[in-house]
């Protein structure tokens, strides 16, 4: 890495998903009150037909399309936050971004894309010990960043002043 990266480590990291954590629980009902209505226009629309009206009379088929549009769109957000702003809500607020680890600059959509996918994917496989990988990394780059070129690192451009000592 360049001299100019610095990057960020456990505790800020998840500081920044706390907060991710906190605006994705304040969205939920947002989101639930949405699918509701979606629900509602599908039934006011197609009302006559026999198998609409037997999927909205039972709850489990609407929930179910509420929940996976639900984190679908969470999911979507998060992704392209990151892919547009380098960061997520949280990391904004905490002042930090991702950046390709070798050179410092913006990450292309498709290593965003495969950054995101691993973050999701590799705690699972790992029984959550992908996570501890921070710890033991002199870079403090996770799994996640490690497989696919990238770190977190403090964003120099931002106002924030925090202590990344």
């Amino acid at each position: 890495m360049i001299k100019t990266i610095q990057p960020i480590g456990l505790k800020l990291k998840t500081a920044a998903l706390a907060i991710d954590l906190l605006i994705i629980i304040s969205v939920i009902p947002v989101v639930w009150i949405v699918g509701i209505l979606i629900a509602g226009v599908i039934l006011l629309t197609m009302g006559d037909n026999p198998t609409i009206i037997a999927l909205l009379e039972t709850p489990w088929p609407t929930v179910t399309f509420i929940v996976v549009v639900g984190v679908a769109l969470i999911l979507l957000c998060i992704l392209f936050c990151e892919a547009i702003y380098q960061a997520t809500p949280g990391k904004m607020i905490i002042g930090a971004k991702i950046v390709i680890a070798e050179t410092g600059g913006k990450p292309s959509f498709i290593r965003i894309l495969s950054r995101f996918i691993a973050y999701l994917l590799l705690p699972l496989l790992t029984l959550g010990l992908a996570v501890l990988w921070i710890v033991f990394d002199r870079k403090k780059q996770g799994l996640h960043d490690k497989i696919t070129g990238t770190a977190v690192i403090k964003n120099l451009e931002s106002k924030r002043s925090i202590d990344y000592e």
